[in-house]
């Protein structure tokens, strides 16, 4: 059993804007990459490189130890992907609060069409600011 980890920072907020809390979705594939990369050289594997000599492509084999990848650290992130699902921003991370108003506004909306339904004025539905739905409203209101 092997463990390997990367740490990151949040993406720059040069104009120190309130709430933001974003990541570079590419930062993620390159931690994957050097985790397994540093597990292969832990565990004396080989066939992680992109080159393919004989020796190699026998070495390779053994890559099949490997039993499983566990990656942790995401919920709540959107993810704005292109049309050929590459990502065309930063990620927006669970803590990133910005979209507190598009919440709000998403909640009473909300709580306004169940009370509607179970005709029941005490009902109420509040969705944090850091949920994904806020978050895509924020998106289509601001960049889209």
């Amino acid at each position: 059993l092997g463990r390997s980890s990367v740490q990151y920072d949040l993406s720059p907020n040069p104009n120190n804007i309130i709430g933001r809390a974003e990541q570079s979705p590419d930062l993620w594939i390159d931690a994957v990459i050097q985790s397994v990369c540093d597990l292969s050289n832990r565990f004396s594997l080989s066939g992680v490189s992109s080159s393919s000599s004989k020796e190699e492509e026998e070495q390779q084999q053994q890559l099949w130890i490997l039993r499983g990848i566990g990656v942790s650290g995401q919920q709540h992130g959107m993810v704005a992907l292109s049309d050929k699902f590459q990502p065309i921003r930063d990620a927006k991370l669970w803590c990133d609060v910005e979209a507190a108003e598009e919440a709000k506004v998403f909640s009473e909306q909300a709580s306004s069409l169940l009370q509607n339904e179970q005709q029941n004025d005490d009902i109420k539905w509040t969705i944090p600011p850091g949920f994904t739905a806020p978050k895509v409203l924020w998106f289509l209101k601001n960049e889209e």
